[in-house]
């Protein structure tokens, strides 16, 4: 009884900090655009009619630094907007930080489940650097498998395995061994 009380605790454990993990990933769209890779989050796994989400938009060129992470471009302002079909819902050129790692703002979607485009142009001064546009599907979550839920199924299945194993190599090992 002892053992069952901790395997099921040890699961509700695993599944919350899973859906924890889960959660603070967010949404992530990247596109290859010339020399530069376009990379667009968001802080929600799936986005609701009325729910502020935090967007932060970033630039890279593809080359890398000595540990294999790509380098920040360097730009000045983006240009976002949020199209639904033709139709512009909302604009706004937004400045580059000076790290420009995390230019960023806050959006609160209108109160309905709709589809929407995701357009952004990123400058340095007028020269434009890179446009992307990406889907984004408001009521019903996100269309792909969001990158947070897939980290945190994976660890959980680790974690399960480990478990599983652990208890079956402790199972078939004598008290008397385990106690040396």
């Amino acid at each position: 009884m002892k053992n069952s009380l901790r395997v099921l605790l040890g699961i509700v454990t695993l599944l919350t900090v899973t859906n924890a993990v889960a959660c603070v990933g967010g949404q992530q769209w990247t596109k290859d655009v010339g020399e530069y890779t376009v990379d667009v989050t968001d802080d929600s796994v799936t986005i609701e009619p009325g729910q502020t989400v935090h967007f932060d938009f970033g630039l890279f060129t593809h080359e890398t630094d000595d540990y294999g992470a790509p380098l920040i471009a360097d730009f000045s302002t983006v240009d976002v907007a949020f199209l639904h079909g033709e139709e512009v819902v909302m604009q706004k050129r937004l400045a580059a930080t000076e790290d420009r790692e995390l230019t960023g703002f806050d959006y609160v979607f209108p109160d309905e489940n709709t589809d929407y485009t995701l357009a952004v142009i990123y400058k340095n001064g007028d020269t434009e650097l890179a446009a992307a546009a990406f889907p984004v599907l408001v009521g019903s979550g996100d269309a792909s498998f969001p990158d947070g839920a897939l980290s945190g199924l994976a660890l959980l299945g680790l974690l399960v395995i480990g478990g599983v194993t652990m208890g079956a190599i402790r199972k078939k090992t004598p008290v008397r061994a385990r106690r040396k």
